[in-house]
């Protein structure tokens, strides 16, 4: 469907896929927005499935998760 209806962007509620299904998705080179990702443990999955956003209710928390992991990446 996402090449027969050319989606390039979607979003997905935390919890509704796995790895595999967000691969396939970004394969067909759609951009992936994960909703409602509150807390480390989700943040550190997404970033890891190569989501293209993440939309949270922390967003100050969040910034400042990536800045940190961001930075450990330089050492």
């Amino acid at each position: 469907l996402v090449k027969q209806y050319k989606i390039d962007f979607s979003q997905i509620r935390i919890g509704q896929y796995d790895k595999e299904t967000i691969k396939e998705l970004k394969n067909t080179q759609t951009k992936i927005m994960v909703y409602y990702a509150d807390d480390q443990h989700n943040w550190d999955k997404l970033l890891s499935w190569g989501v293209d956003g993440i939309l949270t209710n922390y967003p100050g928390d969040l910034k400042g998760y990536v800045m940190m992991k961001n930075s450990l990446k330089n050492y």
